[in-house]
């Protein structure tokens, strides 16, 4: 098959990342894949005289000239192309040419049928990043969607929404593995966590369960993210743009991983934090349910209830076996979820339209 598949921009983010992962296990099945960004992002529906907005892409296209996207760390076997701006004259004619964040649909519905089967990767209900009817609107457009998670092909239904099938991720176990490196680091009370500023990611939930966990146990607070560091009021240890070897020896330095999310479509971190051996308390939210088992390979808050996760935090604090037992549980369980067998699902899945 000819695959083309469209990004808004290239960044660290989980779908891009993720969706870079998944191309390489497309080209491993023997199929021919573009993915395509433009220098010059969409505006994701804000003004474009909006002067925030005019100097972030003003910054994405200088840092593309200056070659400052950089990744090394994993290796590229499909047709990474850079485009000045999303237009139908860069992109090739393909089987299938297959859109990702909202922005991208209108651009993929618009494109002639030589360009290929039109498709719409839904990877979450992106109505943080844009205004909400703009994104809703992109789910009437005709497309044949497909998605991650059940969670999210549920709330494609409440929508009215017909999901062609679901493709979950894998985690690459070439990758993200328990370091040596890091699990010397380890000592028994090193908690994970990511930082992010958009509210779905639940970062104020995380913090106040290890407030409330602090008040009985001793505990060493590790964040990571792209941002600079949080102006919290508690003390923690943080790392900032972490990719590749750096970040699974961060996975494999802490103990337990920590993901508080409310509302994303998959959850990826998670996933490499279980690939290093850490072990994982969630929220049920997202793919959670479709990779965990609660209470075997993780400790699975049903709601996004800080005491409910300090409670959670408290029991493998206090318990070395307990903490051993999801860290082992949760290592083997998740190395069944590979990006050869999501490949071959999203194979199965084209192959039918």
């Amino acid at each position: 098959m000819r695959i083309t598949i469209i990004l808004p921009f290239i960044n660290p983010s989980g779908g891009v990342l993720s969706t870079f992962f998944l191309s390489n296990a497309l080209v491993k099945l023997g199929h021919k894949v573009n993915v395509i960004y433009p220098i010059w992002r969409p505006t994701f529906g804000q003004r474009i005289l909006n002067l925030r907005l005019l100097k972030a892409r003003l910054s994405n296209t200088a840092r593309h000239f200056l070659g400052s996207f950089d990744y090394n760390w994993m290796p590229i076997n499909f047709n990474l192309m850079k485009v000045p701006f999303l237009s139908a004259r860069f992109i090739p004619d393909s089987d299938f040419v297959i859109a990702t964040a909202w922005p991208t649909a209108y651009f993929i519905h618009s494109l002639p049928k030589s360009k290929g089967i039109k498709v719409y990767f839904v990877r979450g209900i992106e109505t943080w990043s844009g205004p909400e009817g703009e994104v809703l609107n992109t789910y009437k457009l005709g497309m044949n969607i497909i998605t991650t998670s059940k969670y999210l092909e549920s709330e494609l239904s409440k929508l009215g929404v017909e999901v062609k099938g679901r493709v979950p991720n894998g985690v690459d176990t070439e990758l993200f593995y328990p370091d040596p490196a890091g699990l010397k680091i380890r000592n028994g009370r090193r908690v994970l966590m990511m930082y992010h500023k958009i509210g779905l990611k639940g970062f104020d939930i995380g913090l106040k369960a290890v407030s409330e966990a602090r008040k009985h146990e001793d505990l060493d607070l590790v964040l990571f993210g792209t941002y600079s560091p949080p102006d919290i009021n508690t003390n923690f240890e943080y790392h900032r743009n972490l990719f590749g070897a750096e970040l699974r020896r961060l996975y494999s330095s802490c103990d337990i991983f920590l993901w508080t999310s409310t509302g994303d479509g998959w959850g990826q971190p998670p996933m490499e934090a279980q690939a290093c051996k850490s072990a994982l308390i969630a929220t049920k939210s997202g793919g959670i349910p479709e990779y965990t088992i609660p209470g075997k390979t993780a400790l699975i808050a049903e709601k996004p209830d800080p005491r409910e996760l300090a409670k959670y935090l408290i029991n493998l604090l206090r318990s070395g076996d307990n903490l051993k037992k999801i860290q082992d549980a949760g290592y083997q369980y998740i190395g069944k979820f590979t990006w050869d067998a999501s490949a071959k699902k999203l194979e199965r899945i084209l192959a039918e339209l």
